[in-house]
């Protein structure tokens, strides 16, 4: 769909979305909470922001539609491979003097160019949707012109007026934040254009120069909470978001309407959450708060802040929400589900618009393997020439706060071939299960894992509960959830006595979802047992297929005891707030780590025995570390080792690294072609006492190999596409003058995956090369901090970049 369809689809949408909130408000109002009036606009805010309408799969009715014929021979179009967010260099990255090609050098856009022939084209007569793209373009860049302008113009107001606030007004300031519990430092200035308190985006908080003659110190206190509430619930941060999409839709009335009638009911929401704990006088107290700031006329236009215009209609709305119910009740919950289903059908999805009958486009090649093949298939001729690599890279760059260093070794196994294979998720059989449960149970009894609570640990949960919030070295029972209460309560009434054991043998059950109950579908995929020992102890043992919940196949077990690997130690060690010599949780771990009888080659022999009886091949041990169990006080009491096995094919193994759905970098989206799923991986404790866990996830089988030697693309290519994608995107931790300095770590080449088009239950693997660095900041007025260490993965056959990702220490030595 094009630009203009995709705005002109949004409209629509956006008008249907903001007529049924306003009919819904109108009808229910008065049985839903402040807070569920304001944060229904979400359904608004996000069709806004989402520029896709979602297949559902199906339609509610259909058209007619004629087939248009395509030659068999048409292809499907196929974007660059490369990254598009790659980021220009303004410089060179100079390597040592034995590298094979020259460095990071300055490249049109750092994608190589494709020469394309085409035959002259007839000039086109005038298109009307390109004027209107043009006046779209040109109004959404003069808002934002104006936003920015905006920004400036109040910055420069407030640095030419803004006045230090004297101690009784910082201390009233100070108060306020501390009983709000913010960490974060906010600036408060005095500004004499102003008539009531204003917090700004940065964020700074305008405080009106006459304030202590004008009011007492309750109101002021009131009046700085109600802003400061406003932070705490990231409004300011709303707020810009509104104002960007207003840039974006200026020519959508509906936007504009919204946008009125969000802000007040942000600011009824946020008065609302301020008086929660205020007994009637503070409430009224507060009211005429709210009346007196409204009886002031403002001077100075905060484009950029938190204050709404005052009217008697806004004043009006927020007296009433002071007194609103803090809760909604039944009947405006399910209202307010019923809409939001009823939005999510019609306006996020294709459900309700038409469908030809026939495809409109009729492709013979729309095969995404094919697609795939053709890439691969590029180097089906003999590789003869060794890959060549530099020995290492050194590079240094500046950029405002942005500093990147590299002076590492660059690691390529001997590797003799490079394979390309479709792997896929594999389902264990009712018979492997079998072989498993075998092992690791031994012929002891075995019960369900328990997925509920008893009456007797509901009811700690409720005292607990009651306490209220732990602050300061006690129990301030001011901060009662009295809602979570009642819950506890409704659950206690329906709990069972006691735990009562279900015996089970190794047969498949339905899997649980991620609160840990079960979930009654057409598949059994999952076993969730516990082993019973005569001496009282457990052993737990869950098997989990892949299926609608779980995108892994995964086998664990544990005999229930805690255990941390050495670099966990060094980890905590090398924290600010752990006093080594003094803290019994940590002293002496060295020895306790190393407290076995076992040797490495022990050790090692016993996991490839454990892999052996298993029936598992494929992977290969790429990491060995000690490791200490923990006792009931979590002191280290006894050594052992932890052992790690990746997939290998010839002398490449998989990289340890979380697969893109569970953690990624942040201002980064989704890459195309990101992992479906982690690599597969197993990871062993033991020691001379036998194995006490057992981690197997990621589960795969090797389905087809694409090519058993592919050529890569040359080391030059990826290394420039990797130092693109690092300097462009660690450019937005550079934000509140923060000081980034980024050191490369290692850059070694793996086996990764990448997407399948359409099939999530397939991943390609391919040789993938792993640029890891170690981020450091500086904040202002503070020492510099190590941030952890971010891997980026470039795809080595085409250099496009696949993922982007924090990982830890333990990842790295792996």
């Amino acid at each position: 769909m094009s630009i203009l369809g995709i705005l002109l689809e949004i409209t629509v949408y956006s008008a249907l979305i903001f007529c049924f909130i306003m009919l819904f408000k109108k009808l229910f109002g008065k049985n839903i909470s402040p807070l569920l009036h304001y944060l229904i606009w979400l359904l608004l805010v996000v069709r806004l922001i989402m520029p896709v309408t979602i297949d559902s799969g199906f339609n509610l009715f259909t058209i007619p539609a004629e087939s248009v014929p395509v030659s068999e021979n048409a292809q499907i179009p196929m974007t660059d491979t490369v990254n598009t967010d790659i980021y220009t260099p303004d410089e060179s990255i100079s390597e040592t003097p034995n590298s094979a090609a020259a460095d990071f050098s300055r490249q049109s856009n750092g994608i190589p160019q494709t020469s394309v022939s085409a035959e002259p084209a007839a000039a086109k007569p005038f298109n009307w949707r390109t004027l209107l793209l043009n006046v779209w373009i040109t109004g959404a860049a003069l808002s934002i012109l104006y936003l920015a302008w905006s920004y400036l113009y109040l910055k420069s107001r407030i640095r030419k007026s803004a006045v230090s606030p004297d101690k009784e007004l910082a201390d009233i300031f100070h108060q306020c934040v501390r009983e709000l519990g913010i960490k974060r430092n906010i600036r408060m200035v005095l500004q004499s254009e102003i008539s009531s308190p204003a917090l700004l985006v940065f964020p700074v908080m305008l405080i009106p120069a006459d304030i202590m003659r004008t009011m007492d110190k309750q109101q002021i206190a009131f009046a700085i909470k109600h802003e400061l509430m406003h932070y705490k619930r990231k409004d300011h941060i709303a707020c810009l978001l509104l104002s960007l999409l207003q840039a974006v839709y200026w020519f959508n009335p509906f936007v504009w309407l919204s946008y009125r009638q969000i802000r007040m009911d942000m600011e009824t929401a946020c008065d609302s959450m301020v008086v929660k704990t205020m007994d009637g006088d503070e409430r009224l107290k507060y009211a005429s708060t709210i009346l007196s700031l409204f009886s002031r006329k403002k001077q100075l236009p905060v484009m950029l802040g938190m204050a709404v215009v005052n009217t008697k209609k806004t004043a009006e709305k927020r007296l009433k929400g002071i007194y609103m119910k803090q809760t909604s009740n039944r009947k405006g919950r399910l209202a307010a589900a019923m809409l939001v289903c009823v939005m999510l059908i019609t306006c996020f999805t294709t459900a309700c618009q038409p469908t030809p009958d026939k495809p409109i486009i009729v492709n013979k090649n729309e095969s995404y393997d094919e697609i795939i093949n053709g890439i691969v298939n590029e180097t089906d001729e003999s590789v003869s020439e060794p890959y060549m690599v530099p020995e290492r890279i050194t590079a240094h760059f500046e950029e405002g706060d942005l500093t990147i260093n590299a002076d590492t070794e660059v690691e390529l196994p001997q590797a003799t071939n490079f394979p390309v294979i479709i792997v896929k998720q594999r389902i264990l059989s009712q018979e492997e299960v079998n072989h498993i449960v075998d092992y690791f149970a031994q012929g002891r009894k075995m019960y369900k894992q328990k997925m509920y609570q008893t009456k007797d640990e509901i009811m700690d949960m409720i005292t607990e509960a009651k306490r209220g919030q732990y602050t300061d070295g006690a129990w301030d029972a001011s901060y009662v959830d009295e809602e979570w209460i009642k819950e506890l309560e409704k659950r206690y009434e329906d709990a069972p006595e006691a735990f009562e054991k279900e015996y089970v043998d190794a047969s498949l059950d339905f899997c649980l979802d991620y609160n840990d109950t079960q979930v009654k579908s057409d598949e059994k995929s999952a076993l969730n047992v516990n082993i019973e020992n005569d001496n009282g102890t457990e052993e737990r043992l869950s098997i989990e297929n892949a299926n609608e919940i779980h995108n892994n196949t995964w086998v664990s077990y544990s005999d229930d005891t805690i255990y941390y690997d050495e670099t966990f130690y060094i980890e905590n060690l090398d924290a600010p707030d752990i006093d080594a010599d003094s803290d019994p949780n940590f002293q002496d771990w060295e020895n306790q780590v190393k407290n076995t009888t076992m040797s490495q080659e022990q050790a090692i022999a016993e996991g490839n025995a454990i892999l052996d009886a298993l029936n598992i091949d494929g992977l290969a041990l790429v990491d060995i570390d000690r490791a200490a169990i923990l006792d009931s006080n979590y002191y280290p009491c006894k050594g052992g080792y932890v052992l790690s096995y990746m997939r290998k094919k010839g002398n490449l193994t998989g990289f340890f690294s979380y697969y893109w759905g569970m953690s990624h970098a942040q201002g980064e989206e989704l890459p195309e072609y990101a992992p479906p799923f982690e690599q597969e991986r197993i990871e062993i404790m033991l020691n001379e006492d036998g194995i006490h866990a057992f981690y197997w996830r990621g589960i795969v089988t090797e389905d087809e190999i694409i090519n058993d030697n592919a050529k890569l693309k040359a080391f030059e290519d990826i290394k420039q596409a990797a130092f693109n994608q690092m300097r462009y995107k660690k450019s937005f931790m550079t934000q509140d003058n923060t000081k980034v300095r980024c050191e490369l770590e290692s850059a070694k080449l793996y086996l990764g995956y990448i997407s399948v088009k359409d099939d999530f239950t397939k991943a390609l693997m391919v040789p993938m090369w792993v640029f890891v660095t170690d981020d450091y900041a500086t904040f202002a007025d503070s020492e510099e901090v190590d941030w952890g260490y971010e891997a980026i993965a470039v795809n080595a056959l085409d250099g496009s970049i696949v993922s982007l990702h924090r990982i830890s220490s333990e990842m790295l030595d792996s």
